[in-house]
């Protein structure tokens, strides 16, 4: 179970990677053109949910018996970056 939970935090946390590269984009994009400024952010939400739903779908093949502590590990972890990566990209600005 330690494994499961080790292994849900390391995709939670890789499943921000590709946050910093939206805000960059963002900043580049004219913020008089909504679609073009929202584009990027669905994009890369769409990205980190792929990596966080083929992590699931891993540990559900490789182990089923512990799913529920590697999926609470893993979106807890998300979150916490997502707040976190939030918290920091507010303070540079």
């Amino acid at each position: 179970m330690v494994l499961a939970v080790v292994a849900g935090v390391l995709i939670g946390a890789l499943s921000i990677i590709p946050f910093p590269f939206a805000a960059k984009k963002g900043r580049t994009i004219d913020p008089s053109k909504s679609s073009n400024l929202l584009l990027p952010l669905l994009l890369t939400l769409l990205v980190s949910f792929v990596i966080l739903v083929v992590g699931m779908i891993g540990c559900k093949l490789l182990a089923p018996d512990v799913i529920l502590a590697f999926v609470v590990a893993e979106f807890a972890t998300f979150v916490i970056a997502v707040i976190v990566f939030g918290i920091t990209l507010s303070k540079r600005r």
